[in-house]
């Protein structure tokens, strides 16, 4: 359920303002930041919230907070 929007969209990804989507986009060309981590590409980590060093242990930045939430 999403109450930020009425539709299906890809708020959680981008973010729900102009703020979040400039945060989580790279300058200039538009696409999202990311991370390389052990070979793999990885949503871009969240320095205002981490609380480890290094980085490739700190929670991930996205549209919406669950991106961190584990199974």
């Amino acid at each position: 359920m999403n109450s930020l929007t009425h539709v299906f969209d890809a708020s959680n990804v981008y973010g729900s303002s102009q703020r979040e989507l400039n945060d989580l986009r790279q300058p200039g060309t538009g696409l999202l930041r990311s991370q390389i981590v052990n070979g793999v590409e990885l949503p871009p980590p969240d320095m205002a919230n981490c609380e480890f060093k290094p980085r490739d242990r700190c929670p991930f930045k996205g549209g919406d907070s669950r991106i961190n939430t584990t199974r």
